[in-house]
């Protein structure tokens, strides 16, 4: 069944909602904290799960296994083992590291508004973590598609164990006197283990309202896909293909709308579809979505944003680099190469590490160019340093570059899409499918809205921005 959105969604007609959201990836995480904005303006109970901190495995299967394919990656075993050269394979000192990075960020946060399933449910799933993290930042695509193939194993293989853990929650909320009425998900990571806890819960429902004396109602799943809908999305369609009859008629589907029939659409994979406009796209903060900051003031652009004022003068640009923490090292890239333009204005919004700090402050006592460091920005900070580039650079996440669709940009504004491989007249695929799929649409998008966008790198920067 599928359905045009209306104003009023059938996810915000719940009223105590269990959140499910993913650190493998920034996107997932982004699009929850807007799902979970609109609920509290609507005033709906949301609880705040106390996080914990890992069971300390000595030795695990995962880790025996990725411990095995490191040492047959070591270049003397590879050469004696005759082995191609195909795949990255991170050091175990390497994920100590990020799997402490990791523990560090969440230990900042005594509790956060939802569920984390690979820190909160997934058993190993730091290291599972550590792997995407390591992967993605170092743009080893090949290596990350190939581990992003094992989705399906370890739904099959944790879906007994994470469904009863889903089970406890569920039951211990009629306990706390608040039962949760539905499950939004803004991943897609462990989808059958969800489903099969809802089917169980919804069918035990008459014995739970007799031992806990309590009304109840049937749970409903709401899934958000925070990728764009198309057929390089498919890794995404792996676990909705596993899940019985019985389990989709409690699942519902939220996506963007596409010009064309989505792939979504053309399965039987969920009870009803839900198709959303950019400029209508709940996963994205609502104060994206409101009118537009414009600065301009007989050429001169004064804002402030984070206790930094950024003043430009007729003529001077304005660039913003906004990719992931985990690119550091492009961010650095890029930055050099911005310097070497002589672009005047230069913001970086985003966290970043103490070693690309360094390096960036070093840059910003020698450099001509005033730097701005931003960090984490609120949405309406965001909007206003967006409204006012002359120059975008980011990366190919789903959410991101939803949330440029959603909204104006300057008529001049030129955006880049850091793309690892390109060189002019290459191949634009950069080997992870789903980021390929999206860039696909965003340059179909822009080019149908008058809006400026390529694919780049810090050695075609230059070749780019010859006209800006």
């Amino acid at each position: 069944m599928f359905q045009q959105e209306r104003q009023t969604s059938s996810w915000l007609n719940t009223n105590h909602p269990l959140i499910i959201a993913s650190s493998g990836g920034n996107g997932h995480i982004s699009a929850a904290l807007s799902l979970i904005q609109q609920l509290s303006q609507q005033q709906k109970t949301l609880k705040h799960h106390y996080i914990s901190k890992p069971k300390n495995k000595k030795l695990s299967i995962e880790t025996l296994i990725w411990g095995g394919l490191y040492f047959f990656n070591i270049p003397l075993i590879k050469k004696l083992s005759r082995l191609e050269k195909k795949y990255y394979i991170p050091s175990p000192f390497q994920l100590k590291k990020e799997k402490m990075l990791l523990l560090k960020q969440q230990e900042e946060h005594h509790q956060r508004p939802y569920i984390d399933y690979l820190l909160d449910l997934l058993p190993n799933g730091y290291l599972y973590t550590a792997i995407f993290n390591l992967l993605q930042s170092q743009g080893h695509g090949k290596s990350l598609n190939t581990v992003s193939k094992g989705q399906v194993f370890l739904d099959r293989f944790y879906k007994k164990p994470i469904s009863q853990q889903l089970q406890k929650l569920l039951e211990q909320a009629i306990i706390d006197g608040n039962p949760f009425d539905s499950i939004i998900s803004t991943q897609a990571l462990g989808l059958p283990a969800i489903c099969h806890a809802v089917n169980v819960y919804n069918q035990k429902i008459p014995q739970l309202e007799k031992k806990h004396q309590k009304n109840l109602l049937p749970i409903q799943i709401h899934q958000f896909i925070t990728d764009i809908p198309k057929a390089s999305a498919l890794h995404y369609l792996k676990p909705l293909q596993s899940i019985k009859a019985q389990e989709k008629n409690y699942l519902s589907i939220h996506l963007l709308k596409l010009d064309e029939q989505s792939i979504f659409a053309e399965q039987n994979l969920a009870k009803h579809f839900y198709f959303y406009a950019p400029e209508q796209n709940p996963m994205i903060r609502t104060e994206l979505r409101k009118k537009n900051y414009f600065h301009d003031f007989w050429g001169f652009n004064i804002l402030w944003i984070n206790h930094k004022m950024i003043a430009c003068q007729p003529k001077e640009k304005i660039a913003v680099l906004m990719l992931s923490s985990a690119q550091g090292q492009t961010t650095l890239d890029y930055l050099k190469a911005l310097i070497q333009k002589n672009i005047e204005h230069i913001a970086i919004v985003g966290k970043t590490c103490r070693r690309i700090q360094k390096q960036i402050h070093e840059l910003q006592q020698q450099s001509p160019s005033k730097i701005y460091l931003l960090g984490h920005l609120n949405a309406k900070n965001l909007r206003k340093i967006l409204n006012a580039a002359h120059l975008l650079i980011i990366k190919g996440g789903g959410l991101s570059l939803m949330e440029l669709a959603s909204f104006k940009l300057r008529p001049d504004c030129k955006i880049l899409i850091h793309h690892p491989k390109i060189n002019l007249g290459a191949d634009s695929s950069q080997g992870l499918i789903w980021e390929d799929g999206n860039i696909q649409w965003f340059l179909e998008y822009c080019k149908n809205n008058q809006k400026n966008a390529l694919l780049s790198n810090p050695l075609m920067i230059d070749h780019h921005l010859s006209e800006l």
